[in-house]
């Protein structure tokens, strides 16, 4: 592998006036050089009075807007004042008693949920009411005293709710709650000094297991990586969303819902069942309640536990159906959008919901991953340059915020969320054959940690693509405007151009007029 590094524009993020850069990586075959290493950075409170000073921002008011370029830029990020999210709404789908098999609940209520301190807040909630069964399916599980790298400020909301999990689950175990746990398996580095461990989840594993908690690891024979973020307690709560339980993912823009009613069954047999028995779990340690089938949150899956081969990504199918159905609008918020199919439908319903004068579709991206993999560009670019109004989140470098959310409303009522990324390894799941594992990383460690899905490279298991796993809630007008809100909001406030770079090396606005300003470099 040949990493060349180069610097993210100047004065593209919240906290634009003292903005360094960050490092990006391009990835070519057969060797590695290692790039210089990313410098330490000193933070200061985000509400401090010196803090707002700096900046040049009125205290109590959060700097989302443009800065005056500067010709200095020192060393250090300044941490912000965390972005402002709309509060919590709900639905409520009520079920005639012939519909949910004799169930006491006769009701699903759907909750909305933005940011670490909403979802952390909630998932901590619904741990309280824990009364038999607990049942987690997560990627990245965390805790700053079992894995006390990369942390996130301490005036994060929801920082204190995420740190308290681990034991929460241990006390819960001890008070004789039963507590499943399925943890990812994928190989991944971890922070200096770039050692690999059996996983990523090691520590909790072994934190886990140590205190009597059934735990198991998602096989990489049926995917590259179980991506899965799903929370069910009692089988009549639980909370999916795009967040993972690591030490720093309360620092990032993210979304989520919180379920509870009879609709929270099929969370556990269409989801945590099925992927329990794939990690070799035994099926008596789980409760035997039978499925609801007739509730109205639809529950998808890429990579099924069936066959390494995989069905038909029931994620992208219900994406691409959902856009063609698509009547007024589409807002969405996404980490990645690389997938071809989803970006050409998008340009297709864009044209002709404008042309009918209705809204239209109207994207947020993270900037990360944009300049740090080439092949993160073409789709935006081409959404930029097809007259679709995407931009990319101000996110803050100070807390290294990102946007990693995964969600989408259709006219602003139909809601589309959970796991998947709008990638080609996030929608689709096919075999490849034998690939070697990497064997060193050195700071290509950060990307590929930061991207979530590794390179290429790393699926041993000759499967192409990650175990994900979304909802899809129809007719839930108030969290659909929730979440339709903020992303307006978002791209109102806290947002800037899509980015294009020159035959001179230097990124220029895709749908800059006249002369071109260069964004410096």
């Amino acid at each position: 592998m040949v990493i060349q590094v180069c610097s993210t524009p100047q004065g593209l993020f919240r906290n634009e006036p003292s903005f360094r850069g960050v490092q990006g990586v391009k990835i070519a075959k057969k060797t590695l050089r290692a790039a210089q290493p990313l410098p330490n950075i000193p933070v200061t409170p985000a509400n401090s009075p010196d803090n707002h000073r700096k900046l040049g921002i009125p205290q109590g008011r959060t700097p989302n807007q443009e800065s005056p370029a500067s010709g200095s830029f020192p060393r250090s990020f300044q941490a912000l004042p965390m972005r402002g999210v709309i509060e919590s709404q709900s639905d409520l789908f009520v079920y005639p008693a012939s519909e949910i098999g004799g169930s006491r609940d006769k009701e699903t209520k759907v909750t909305s949920l933005l940011g670490g301190g909403q979802i952390f807040g909630k998932i901590h909630e619904t741990l309280d009411k824990a009364k038999s069964w607990v049942m987690l399916n997560m990627y990245n599980f965390q805790s700053p005293e079992i894995y006390p790298e990369r942390g996130c400020l301490p005036d994060t909301p929801g920082r204190a709710e995420q740190a308290a999990l681990a034991q929460k689950l241990v006390d819960l175990q001890k008070k004789g709650v039963q507590v499943r746990v399925i943890l990812d398996n994928s190989k991944q580095p971890v922070k200096p000094p770039y050692t690999f461990e059996p996983d990523h989840n090691t520590r909790m594993l072994e934190f886990l297991r140590k205190n009597g908690i059934s735990t198991v690891t998602y096989p990489r024979a049926h995917s590259r990586i179980n991506h899965t973020k799903l929370l069910v307690v009692d089988n009549n709560q639980a909370v999916v969303s795009g967040m993972n339980w690591g030490n720093h993912s309360p620092a990032n823009h993210d979304g989520g819902v919180h379920i509870e009613g009879p609709d929270a069954r099929n969370l556990f047999h269409k989801s945590f069942r099925p992927d329990w028995l794939t990690s070799g779990g035994d099926p008596k340690l789980l409760p035997p309640i039978q499925p609801f089938r007739q509730g109205k949150i639809k529950v998808l899956q890429t990579a099924g536990a069936d066959t390494v081969q995989g069905p038909k990504s029931e994620i992208q199918d219900a994406i691409l159906d959902q856009i063609n159905k698509a009547q007024k609008s589409i807002h969405a918020e996404l980490f990645v959008l690389t997938n071809k199919q989803v970006v050409s439908r998008l340009i297709d319903k864009h044209h002709e919901l404008t042309r009918a004068g209705q809204e239209g579709v109207k994207i947020l991206v993270d900037p990360g991953l944009y300049f740090l993999f080439p092949n993160c560009r073409p789709g935006i670019v081409n959404l930029q340059k097809a007259g679709v109004p995407i931009r990319f989140l101000k996110t803050d470098r100070g807390r290294e915020e990102k946007l990693h959310a995964k969600w989408a409303v259709f006219d602003r009522k139909n809601v589309l969320m959970g796991s998947a990324n709008w990638s080609g390894v996030g929608l689709e799941h096919k075999s490849t054959g034998w690939v070697e594992p990497l064997k060193a990383w050195d700071e290509l460690a950060d990307a590929l940690e930061e991207a979530e899905e590794g390179p290429p490279e790393v699926a041993r298991s000759g499967v192409k693509g990650n175990h994900e796993m979304d909802i899809l809630i129809e007719n839930a007008p108030s969290i659909g405007g929730v979440f339709a809100r903020q992303a307006c909001l978002d791209f109102k406030d806290s947002s800037f151009p899509i980015l294009q770079k020159g035959a001179d090396g230097k990124f220029y606005p895709v749908d800059a007029e006249g002369p071109r300003r260069a964004m410096a470099m």
